[in-house]
C-alpha cells in the first residue's frame, strides 16, 4: 500500500510537471499557426501569424478597402484658354485599394497580460484615392466652341503660369492621390493573434507613416501640389496636405489552426 501511495504521488507530480512544461512551452518557435479576419480603418483584413516565443510573434496579411466614394466641391481659380475660371470643381474620390503588411508583435508581460507593442511596414496600395473632377464652366465653354465649329481638343485649365490640368470635351479631369510605397508602422493593443484557446479576439491601434500625399492629375504639366495650394480654397486639400500619418484601428477575430 505504501509503495502504491508513493507511485500515485509520483504520477501526480509527473503530470503536474508535464502540464507546467507544456504551458511554459506553448508558445515555442513556429509551433503554432493562426488565421485572423479583421475590420477597421485599413478595410477588411486577412492575416496569418506564428510565434517565436511567448514574447514575440510574426504576422503577415492583406487588407482590402472597398469602393468608398467621397464627393467634394472645391473652388478653382485659373485660366481656361484665355478666359479666367473661378468656379466649383466637383471632385469624386474613390478610396478602393489593396495593401500588404508584415508586423512583429512584442508581449512585454506574457504571464499576466495580452498587451502588445507592434512594429512593421505596409506595402503596396500607394494609390490612396482615385480622383475624377468636373467643371460645368469648362464644359459650357467647350460646347460653345463646338457649336461654332472651333473645338480643337486638348483643352486645359491653367492653375498658374507653369501648371496645366487637361480637361476633356465634357469638362472632366482625372487624377489620383499617392503616398509612399513602403510605409513604416507602429502600434499597440490587446489580445494574442495565436490564442491559447482555439478562438480569440484582439484590438489594435496604430499608425502608418506614409509621408505627405501627392495630388497628381493625369497628363498634367507642372507641379500640381505646389500650384493647388495657392489657387484652391478648400478644407479637403488642406487635410490631404497635412495627413502624413494614416491612423489604424482594427478589431480581429483569430483562430488557431494548430
Amino acid at each position: 500500500m505504501k509503495k502504491l501511495f508513493i507511485a500515485i504521488i509520483g504520477l501526480m507530480a509527473l503530470a503536474q510537471a508535464t502540464n507546467a512544461q507544456e504551458k511554459k512551452e506553448f508558445y515555442g518557435v513556429a509551433n503554432h499557426l493562426s488565421l485572423g479576419v479583421g475590420a477597421g480603418t485599413e478595410g477588411v483584413s486577412v492575416d496569418i501569424s506564428t510565434c517565436f516565443s511567448k514574447y514575440l510573434s510574426l504576422r503577415a496579411g492583406v487588407n482590402f478597402v472597398p469602393g468608398i466614394n467621397i464627393t467634394e466641391d472645391i473652388d478653382v481659380e485659373g485660366e481656361f484658354h484665355g478666359h479666367r475660371v473661378s468656379s466649383d470643381l466637383d471632385i469624386d474620390a474613390s478610396l478602393k485599394r489593396t495593401t500588404f503588411d508584415v508586423k512583429l508583435d512584442f508581449y512585454p508581460f506574457p504571464n499576466s497580460s495580452s498587451f502588445f507593442l507592434s512594429a512593421g511596414a505596409s506595402f503596396g496600395g500607394e494609390k490612396l484615392a482615385t480622383l475624377s473632377g468636373h467643371s460645368d464652366e469648362a464644359e459650357k465653354y467647350i460646347n460653345q466652341l463646338s457649336d461654332m465649329g472651333k473645338y480643337e481638343g486638348n483643352y486645359y485649365i491653367n492653375i498658374d503660369d507653369e501648371t496645366r490640368i487637361p480637361i476633356d470635351r465634357n469638362g472632366n479631369a482625372t487624377g489620383r492621390v499617392e503616398v509612399s510605397k513602403v510605409r513604416p508602422y507602429v502600434g499597440l493593443g490587446f489580445g494574442r493573434h495565436t490564442p491559447g484557446k482555439r478562438i480569440g479576439m484582439r484590438i489594435e491601434l496604430g499608425a502608418q507613416f506614409h509621408g505627405t500625399p501627392n495630388i497628381i492629375a493625369d497628363n498634367a504639366i507642372g507641379n500640381i501640389n505646389s500650384a493647388i495650394k495657392g489657387e484652391v480654397d478648400n478644407d479637403l486639400v488642406e487635410i490631404i496636405d497635412k495627413m502624413v500619418v494614416y491612423p489604424v484601428l482594427k478589431l480581429t477575430l483569430c483562430g488557431r489552426i494548430f
